[in-house]
C-alpha cells in the first residue's frame, strides 16, 4: 500500500490530529495577569474540529464535542466583551475573569474526563491493548494541567487584594499590607513559571497519546468501518447535528438579552450576543447566503455598540436613554426574529416540521420586558426592574421551549 493510500485509510487525518493536539496547548498555556496569550476560545474551535467525525461513534465524545462547543462560544464572548467592553479596570477585570472562569473551569473538566472517558470505551471495544493502557494516564495529565493552570492563575491574584483594599479604602496601607503587596510580582513570576513547566509536561504526554492513536492502524481501521456504516444508515446525521449545534449556539446568544451589568461594566452585553448568532448562520447557510446574512448581522452589533457606547460615553437626560437602550434591544430583536425565520425554513427543509406561530408569544414577552425596562429608566423605580428581569426570563423559557420541541421533533427523525 503506497503512502498516500495508507494515509487515507486511517481515521483520524493528520490535520484532526494536530488540531487536537495544538488545542490542547491553546487550552492550558499561563495565564499572564490574567491576559491569555494563546486564547482558549481557538484551541476549543480546534478541538471542537478535530471531534467532527468520532463524536458520531460514541455518547461521551458525542457529550464532550458539544461541551467544547459552548466553551468556545462563551470564551470568545469573554475575549470579545474583555476587548470591546469600555472602562473596566483591574478589579472589574479581575471579578470579569472570576464570572468566566468558573464556568471555563467547571465545564474544561467535564470535558476532558467525558472525551477521554469516550476514547478508553472505544479502545476497549476495538481491542486496541497499547491505547487503551495509556488513556488513563493522558486523561489524568489532563485534568492535572486544567486544575493547575487554574491555581496558579487566581493564587498570584490574591496578593494584590491588599492593593485593591487601599484604594477602595477599606483599609490602611500599613506595614502588613504593604509587605504582603510587595510579594505580587514574585508570585506572578513564580505562577508564570511553574505553569510553563508544568503545561510543557502535561502537553508532552498528551500530545504523544494523540499521535499514538493517530498512528494505532488496527484501531483506525475499525473506526473508520464503523464511522462509514454509520453514515450509510444515518445520511442525514450531519446535517442534523449542524441543526442541533445551531440551535445550542443561539440559545448562547438569546441569554446576552439579560444584558448584565457588574459596576455598570456590561458582561453580557447585546452586541456580543449579535454576533453569536452569525455562527449558527454558518452551519445552517450555504456559503452566499451565509455572507448576505452574516454582513447584516453584523451591522446590527455595529449599531448595538455604538449605542452602547453613546450612553457611556455621553450625558443624556432619561428619555433620551431610556428611548437609545430601547432601540438597541428593537435591533437585538431584528437579530433574533431573523434567526427563528432561518430555523423555521431548516426544519421545515430537513424534517417537515411546521413550527408554525411557536414563537410569536417570544416577540410579545420580548417587547413587554422592553417596555418594562423603558418605564424603569423613566421612573427609576425598582418594581418596574424586577418585573422587566422575571419578562426576560420568561422569553428565554418560551424560546427554550420551541427549541425543545426542534431537538424532540430531530429526535423523532431520526429514530424513523
Amino acid at each position: 500500500m503506497s503512502r498516500d493510500a495508507e494515509r487515507k485509510s486511517l481515521f483520524f487525518s493528520r490535520l484532526q490530529i494536530f488540531c487536537l493536539s495544538v488545542g490542547f496547548v491553546f487550552l492550558l498555556n499561563p495565564v499572564i495577569v490574567l491576559v491569555d496569550p494563546l486564547p482558549d476560545f481557538v484551541g476549543y474551535v480546534l478541538i471542537a474540529f478535530s471531534l467532527s467525525k468520532v463524536k458520531y461513534l460514541d455518547g461521551y465524545i458525542e457529550t464532550a464535542a458539544s461541551k467544547i462547543t459552548l466553551l468556545a462560544v462563551f470564551s470568545g464572548a469573554k475575549t470579545v466583551c474583555g476587548l470591546f467592553v469600555p472602562g473596566m479596570n483591574y478589579s472589574d477585570s479581575l471579578a470579569f475573569s472570576f464570572l468566566f472562569g468558573v464556568f471555563e473551569v467547571i465545564f474544561a473538566l467535564s470535558f476532558v474526563t467525558g472525551l477521554f472517558k469516550g476514547i478508553s470505551y472505544l479502545a476497549d471495544r476495538n481491542d486496541s491493548d497499547g491505547l487503551l493502557s495509556k488513556v488513563g494516564n493522558a486523561r489524568f495529565m489532563a485534568v492535572l494541567g486544567v486544575v493547575s493552570r487554574t491555581v496558579l492563575t487566581v493564587a498570584p491574584q490574591l496578593f494584590a487584594l491588599p492593593m485593591l483594599l487601599v484604594a477602595n479604602g477599606e483599609v490602611d496601607w500599613d506595614i502588613s499590607t504593604r509587605e504582603l503587596a510587595s510579594f505580587y510580582n514574585f508570585a506572578i513570576i513564580t505562577s508564570v513559571f511553574v505553569n510553563l513547566i508544568a503545561m510543557i509536561w502535561v502537553c508532552k504526554e498528551i500530545v504523544s497519546f494523540f499521535v499514538m492513536m493517530g498512528k494505532d492502524k488496527i484501531f483506525s481501521s475499525r473506526l473508520s468501518e464503523k464511522y462509514k456504516g454509520f453514515i450509510e444508515r444515518n445520511p442525514l446525521i450531519e446535517e442534523f447535528s449542524k441543526f442541533r449545534t445551531a440551535l445550542y449556539l443561539t440559545v448562547v446568544g438569546f441569554v446576552f438579552f439579560f444584558d448584565l451589568k457588574v459596576d455598570n461594566i456590561h458582561i453580557l452585553p447585546l452586541f456580543a450576543g449579535t454576533l453569536i448568532f452569525i455562527l449558527p448562520l454558518y452551519l445552517l447557510l450555504p456559503r452566499k447566503k451565509f455572507y448576505k446574512e452574516a454582513s447584516v448581522f453584523a451591522l446590527l452589533a455595529l449599531l448595538q455598540f455604538a449605542g452602547m457606547r453613546v450612553l457611556d460615553l455621553v450625558q443624556l437626560p432619561a428619555i433620551a436613554v431610556a428611548f437609545a437602550e430601547l432601540a438597541i434591544s428593537a435591533l437585538f430583536l431584528v437579530s433574533v426574529a431573523k434567526m427563528e425565520k432561518i430555523f423555521t425554513l431548516r426544519a421545515d427543509k430537513l424534517m417537515g416540521c411546521v413550527v408554525g406561530n411557536g414563537f410569536e408569544p417570544c416577540h410579545v414577552v420580548f417587547a413587554l420586558a422592553c417596555v418594562a425596562f423603558f418605564t424603569y429608566t423613566l421612573t427609576n423605580y425598582g418594581t418596574w426592574h424586577s418585573v422587566g428581569v422575571l419578562l426576560k426570563g420568561a422569553w428565554l423559557a418560551l424560546e427554550l421551549r420551541v427549541v425543545f420541541a426542534l431537538t424532540a421533533a430531530m429526535d423523532e427523525q431520526k429514530r424513523l
